[in-house]
């Protein structure tokens, strides 16, 4: 038997519109600082992670595991599972997207940073060095905007023979 894992997998996807409002001044000379504040309105968000899916095959048995979730944040999708540890089937109402003016939910960040110049009357002058903290902040979403689905699941098959060529003889 030989076991295949493509587990530890993640994909991730945002749209956000955001609005934003800078400052910067030179404090003394060759020291600069300044900050920004951003607003940000989130349209789309979906995550997904696959922590495990593995393959085992044998001469007589195929087995599958998989082990994973997907989060999904928007106005107007629909995702719903109609079992534990199914597919989610999708739907959208597009005038649920619009009466609800299109935003998942509502965020903030903030940026903050330095900078030095050399200024020594040497050969590194001009030479900077920089400091910077970005995108403090939390974004807030819609609980009825929100998905999540988990799936913890376990599928094998017998009864067949698979020979060195990976020819599978199906019949018994």
């Amino acid at each position: 038997a030989q076991r295949y894992n493509i587990g530890n997998v993640n994909a991730y996807a945002a749209a956000n519109l955001g609005v934003s409002f800078g400052y910067s001044r030179e404090w003394f000379k060759g020291f600069r600082g300044g900050f920004k504040v951003r607003g940000i309105i989130p349209l789309m968000y979906a995550g997904l992670n696959l922590d495990d899916v593995s393959l085992t095959t044998g001469t007589d048995k195929l087995a599958i595991n998989t082990e994973g979730y997907l989060h999904t944040a928007m106005k107007g999708l629909e995702l719903s599972q109609s079992e534990p540890n199914t597919i989610p089937t999708v739907g959208f109402d597009l005038n649920k997207l619009i009466s609800n003016k299109v935003a998942a939910g509502w965020g903030y960040s903030v940026d903050i940073g330095a900078e030095y110049v050399l200024e020594l009357g040497c050969p590194v002058d001009g030479m900077a060095f920089s400091l910077a903290l970005a995108d403090l902040g939390q974004i807030f979403y819609h609980k009825d905007a929100v998905s999540a689905f988990e799936n913890h699941g376990h599928v094998e098959w017998t009864g067949f023979q698979v020979d060195e060529n990976m020819n599978v003889n199906a019949e018994q």
